[in-house]
């Protein structure tokens, strides 16, 4: 998620501060964005950038953490319970308490939205980033790998050998 949302949030004319790890500060770089922070140097909530919208993907920190580095009107977006739930489910009170630092998004699958994202991807300024190539009969592997949280990009699970 985070290698799309990087390059579609740059093609959309966003600044972008990306989070992740010393092996991956190289790769968000490539994918445009502004800022990298690696997290195993510096923790972005204890910094003094505030942001506008924080799309969290491993849910690492939780919602009162985060918090503090949104602007007034900032809203983080969870996008999965993550590897770690207990500071999710921890931070269910002040998700009911400030409902729209924590809105919820409906994806709307039509043809405008669509087109537009087929645009960026013809025009090169959104790529699909591929980690990892399964054989059908390695899903388990795949779905293991995926589970580390370590994934740097898309996995795939070859159907049909060529």
């Amino acid at each position: 998620m985070g290698t799309f949302a990087v390059q579609f949030a740059k093609a959309l004319g966003a600044r972008v501060t990306g989070v992740c790890s010393t092996n991956n500060v190289a790769l968000v770089k490539s994918l445009g964005a502004d800022h990298v922070i690696d997290y195993t140097q510096q923790d972005f909530t204890e910094g003094t950038v505030k942001y506008d919208v924080i799309l969290d993907n491993v849910l690492n920190k939780t919602f009162k953490q985060t918090s503090k580095v949104l602007k007034p009107n900032g809203f983080i977006v969870p996008n999965s319970i993550g590897a770690h739930r207990s500071k999710w489910f921890g931070a269910i009170p002040s998700f009911f308490i400030k409902p729209k630092r924590y809105p919820t998004f409906e994806c709307l699958v039509n043809s405008d939205n669509l087109n537009q994202v087929a645009q960026m991807m013809e025009s090169g300024k959104v790529k699909v980033i591929t980690d990892k190539v399964f054989a059908l009969e390695d899903t388990p592997k795949a779905v293991a790998y995926m589970a580390t949280l370590r994934a740097r990009g898309k996995i795939i699970i070859r159907v049909v050998d060529n």
